[in-house]
């Protein structure tokens, strides 16, 4: 990892949805994980790939690899829904994961 600390409700989310023995992989991967310009990504974005990835470490790679091309696509996926025909925004991934998340 480049130094980064993750805050602690990434770390938290990663050991309640990940499998114990890729949660070391996971760690290193949001630590190096990039936003499209090469600039680290934000927590933001890390919850949103986290939350996209079903807590499955390839689906992670994935998602990882897609934010660094476009992370609008991420965040959509990850905060946007259907509701009664219209696209509306389901959660605010900006904030902190809840402990029930």
């Amino acid at each position: 990892m480049r130094g980064l600390t993750l805050p602690q409700d990434i770390s938290a989310y990663v050991s309640r949805h990940f499998a114990p023995s890729e949660q070391i992989s996971v760690l290193k991967l949001l630590g190096s994980a990039l936003q499209p310009g090469g600039e680290p990504a934000d927590a933001h974005m890390l919850r949103c790939a986290l939350a996209i990835s079903g807590g499955k470490l390839a689906n992670l790679q994935f998602d990882i690899d897609w934010m660094a091309s476009d992370c609008r696509d991420v965040i959509v996926n990850a905060e946007f829904g259907r509701r009664d025909g219209a696209w509306v925004q389901l959660r605010d991934l900006s904030q902190p994961f809840s402990p029930s998340d």
